[in-house]
């Protein structure tokens, strides 16, 4: 098959790839603070650690609401590139979409899968997989399966939102196809709506924080609200001060906590009624397009080159990190355990843990990048009509 031309200028916002760093970064932390342990560590419960173990906690629940970043993220662009491609050529080929989206996708999560197959055959015990979470997970509905069975692994359940978007891909074309502009202004009025109904639904049924966080219906929200910014964007781009930028971020971050200290949205073993769920996702909605706008129009050149890299393989370092810091902390434990745990090695392996799991997590993203997935990225261009970020 011949190679098709992309059409047009490149269509590549570097700011956004910062800023993938960042949602990563927030699950990244999210994870590492989890049962951190503080008292444990320093020794004793003062109010002074009890109050530091409080506001840990906190910014670990945070942490997960870079997932829904990740999602607006992605319906932005993907928004932005099917109205680019419609407006360059009077047309929108539904199959090529698909084509780029699986050869992007697909290859690094089916690899996952197999290798946690693989972890599963060494050590039955940590990475016990049964055939129904697998088969789940192949037929990308593994959030679905999580929000009735449970999260065990948790390294391997982090590929929930790999379903979730997929899911979001299958419809999101087909929308485009149908009605165009109006069918995606229709579709991101109608998705908060099938939010709303949905944890009300569930504030009723007292379900518990899994089945409202890895709903599809429920996450469908952040699609919505990163196709509704790019169409009301219509390719342009906000040139505010920094003083403007600054201020927009902080008051996302600051939505943020609010909303999680008050309505407790990813606290363990929380059941919240529907109020508190619709309020703790629309403020979560708030948050995540406050802080996208503070990020998006930044010039280029104001974002390093190592900061775009790491956002370009952002993909790998998601997968990665939950196996890198389980396999971190029992490298360090063996270590600590062999110092005999004393106070002072335990601070410092509390505190070298993290580092050496962010340092494994991006070089195993970055072979992955290099090795696996950039010659599926290098093929897609066989499929692309609008180029965008280079390989």
């Amino acid at each position: 098959m011949p190679a098709t031309k992309p059409d047009g200028k490149r269509f590549y916002r570097p700011e956004l790839d910062a800023l993938r760093f960042i949602a990563f970064l927030l699950v990244f932390v999210c994870h590492i603070l989890q049962d951190a342990g503080l008292g444990t560590v320093l020794g004793g419960k003062s109010p002074l650690i009890r109050s530091m173990e409080r506001a840990l906690s906190l910014i670990s629940e945070v942490g997960t609401y870079g997932v829904a970043l990740f999602f607006l993220l992605s319906a932005y662009l993907i928004t932005e590139l099917m109205l680019i491609e419609y407006a360059r050529t009077g047309d929108f080929k539904v199959k090529d979409f698909y084509v780029r989206r699986i050869l992007r996708i697909w290859p690094l999560y089916f690899a996952t899968i197999g290798l946690f197959i693989f972890l599963s055959w060494l050590d039955p015990v940590d990475f016990k997989l049964s055939a129904g979470r697998v088969i789940a997970f192949l037929a990308l509905s593994g959030n679905w399966y999580l929000i009735y069975r449970g999260t065990f692994p948790a390294e391997f359940g982090v590929l929930w939102s790999i379903s979730v978007e997929e899911q979001f891909y299958l419809l999101w074309p087909g929308i485009f196809t149908l009605g165009k502009r109006r069918g995606i202004v229709f579709a991101c009025i109608l998705f908060p709506l099938i939010s709303a109904a949905t944890l009300a639904y569930l504030g009723v049924a007292g379900a518990g924080r899994v089945a409202a966080w890895m709903n599809s219906f429920v996450q469908f929200l952040f699609f919505a609200v990163g196709g509704g910014l790019a169409l009301m964007m219509s390719q342009r781009v906000p040139r505010w001060p920094v003083s403007a930028r600054m201020a927009l971020a902080g008051g996302g971050v600051a939505v943020w906590l609010i909303t999680e200290a008050t309505t407790h949205i990813q606290q363990r073993d929380t059941v919240i009624h529907s109020a508190g769920l619709l309020i703790g996702f629309a403020g979560i909605a708030v948050g995540t397009a406050a802080i996208f706008l503070s990020v998006l129009g930044i010039r280029a050149e104001l974002v390093p080159r190592w900061w775009r890299y790491l956002g370009k393989i952002s993909y790998g370092l998601y997968v990665f990190h939950p196996l890198a810091i389980v396999g971190t902390e029992r490298v360090m434990s063996v270590v600590a355990h062999s110092l005999h745990f004393h106070r002072t090695v335990m601070v410092l392996y509390k505190l070298a843990c993290p580092v050496l799991a962010l340092g494994v997590t991006i070089g195993a993203a970055a072979v992955s990048y290099r090795f696996l997935e950039s010659p599926f990225l290098r093929l897609r261009r066989r499929f692309t009509v609008v180029a965008s970020r280079p390989v």
